[in-house]
């Protein structure tokens, strides 16, 4: 993780002057879209809560696959550090409950020494308790990492904005949440559950 940070640290602070000139897309997120039938979706937009060097700002994200995470797609952009500029396909994306993780791959001309990025999102029904993180995949760390494996280290964190993940595989109603039904689905809680339920089927 440390070797992670210096590089984007480094890259960082020679990207300053060229922000200006690079342009983030901003395609907007589909996050008030009902999903395909069978599909798992993921899409985000806004900023995170705190600020600091590794915080994210303009994300926008609508990323989609087969419930198993086939044919997966979409686009995610954000930028890092209120000064990296990411953009790029969705070629992974892993959706369990409330939680999508995401592979992101390059070429990335604000950050040339990342191949991939990872993007985890939660979806804890807004309210400013969503979940935006990311964590650059270095070609020089053995470990590769995709959106099965995750990361043990992601920067980001509360979002200002809106995170929403569809399961495909996810419960449909309270009574799949009960009797640790919760469990298989992916959530931490019952009450997590059963509130992911509530939220999606107002938004249906």
């Amino acid at each position: 993780m440390t070797r992670s940070i210096h590089r984007l640290l480094r890259v960082g602070a020679g990207m300053v002057l060229l922000t200006a000139l690079l342009a983030v897309p901003t395609s907007a997120a589909a996050s008030d879209r009902a999903p395909a039938p069978g599909q798992d979706t993921a899409t985000a937009t806004g900023d995170n809560l705190a600020v600091d060097m590794f915080s994210s700002t303009d994300i926008e994200i609508d990323a989609h696959s087969g419930p198993a995470g086939q044919n997966p797609g979409g686009t995610v952009s954000f930028v890092g550090g209120g000064i990296l500029p990411i953009s790029g396909p969705v070629s992974c994306l892993d959706v369990s409950g409330n939680t999508a993780v995401m592979t992101v791959d390059g070429p990335f001309p604000s950050a040339p020494g990342f191949t991939a990025f990872l993007v985890r999102l939660v979806d804890n029904g807004g309210s400013g308790q969503d979940v935006f993180q990311y964590f650059p995949d270095d070609p020089e760390v053995p470990e590769a990492l995709d959106c099965h494996v995750g990361s043990g280290d992601y920067f980001g964190g509360l979002l200002i904005g809106r995170a929403v993940v569809t399961d495909a595989n996810a419960p449909t109603s309270r009574k799949q949440c009960r009797r640790r039904g919760f469990v298989q689905f992916g959530f931490k809680n019952q009450g997590r559950c059963i509130k992911y339920v509530i939220h999606h089927r107002n938004h249906r």
